[in-house]
């Protein structure tokens, strides 16, 4: 999992589907901002990319689904 800057935006990478779809449900309970996309449709697990425009919303969640 990899964690980068782009865009004055924090990206946090989540392996699997089950976790990502946890891991977005996490979110919207704490009512965080973010964006999703799929990093590689064909790598196993499949990656997601976890978007935040603030960084602290981003570190919290690193700090909890990594």
């Amino acid at each position: 999992m990899t964690n980068s800057v782009q865009y004055g935006m924090t990206t946090v990478t989540i392996e699997g589907a089950d976790r990502a779809i946890d891991a977005g449900e996490w979110l919207n309970k704490h009512r965080i901002n973010y964006q999703i996309e799929m990093d590689n449709w064909l790598s196993n697990p499949p990656r997601y990319q976890f978007t935040f425009t603030d960084r602290k919303h981003a570190t919290h969640f690193a700090l909890r689904w990594r």
